[in-house]
């Protein structure tokens, strides 16, 4: 029989370093810092280029920009 989990096996990791640059760019986002946004979400991808999330907000961020056709494009690929 196997041995029950200890409450520091059930701990969840401290998010990543990609985790917290895209924590960041959506915090620049959500306060209309599109610019930075922008910075940070290039960064994931470029460390993670099918990253989904940063490929859909950087979709959100093109439309709210009203870039309608690259927004389309990114967020297909965040899809697939």
């Amino acid at each position: 029989m196997d041995e029950p989990f200890t409450p520091e096996q059930l701990t969840p990791a401290p998010p990543s370093e990609l985790q917290q640059k895209l924590a960041s760019a959506f915090a620049s986002h959500q306060q209309g810092q599109f610019e930075k946004a922008e910075a940070g979400y290039f960064e994931v991808l470029q460390a993670s280029p099918h990253h989904p999330d940063a490929l859909h907000l950087l979709g959100l961020l093109g439309k709210a920009r009203g870039n309608y056709e690259t927004a389309e494009k990114l967020i297909r690929r965040a899809i697939e």
